[in-house]
């Protein structure tokens, strides 16, 4: 996660200050310190959000995930509790977490990423997942324009666009 985040460098993407092992195997990371909710947090806290407001919290999430994209790297998991709105002097701040389950496309990065996932092995939170990634198929930015999309729905509508008890029924 430490490489991934670090490697995209916009400001609207978690800054990850250092990572590393202890002594006892344990594995750490250190990043910067967000005050502020996540979006998931402003859903359970407001409920659905006017529409307008709902966009302007997902443009900036947008910008960041396609420098990400040009990076060669796809989050997997974009979702409400992955992004974080924070006030600043300088006006809201909205940053997207926990690149930890993200896949890097880069050609130099691939085989890495490929070593971390199973072909076939899905990841991700299914309220948000493209019917791609559900079914395993190899990942790309398609599914972190559906999940944003899916995050859109849900900050408007206050639910997300498909509910079920059984995840696998989403």
């Amino acid at each position: 996660e430490a490489r991934t985040a670090s490697a995209i460098g916009h400001p609207g993407i978690v800054d990850v200050l250092d990572a590393g092992e202890l002594a006892d195997g344990r594995l750490f990371l250190v990043m910067e310190f967000l005050d502020g909710e996540d979006l998931g947090q402003t859903l359970d806290r407001y409920g659905a959000l006017p529409a307008l407001e709902a966009c302007a919290l997902v443009r900036p999430v947008a910008e960041a995930i396609g420098v990400a994209h040009e990076a060669g790297i796809v989050h997997r998991d974009l979702k409400p509790d992955n992004i974080i709105v924070t006030e600043r002097t300088t006006g809201t701040a909205v940053k997207v977490l926990d690149f930890g389950v993200a896949s890097n496309q880069a050609p130099q990065q691939r085989q890495r990423s490929a070593a971390a996932t199973t072909p076939g092995m899905v990841i991700g939170t299914p309220e948000h997942m493209s019917p791609e990634q559900a079914l395993g198929e190899p990942a790309g930015p398609h599914f972190d324009i559906y999940a944003l999309g899916s995050v859109l729905f849900t900050l408007i509508a206050g639910r997300p666009p498909f509910v079920d008890d059984n995840p696998l029924k989403v």
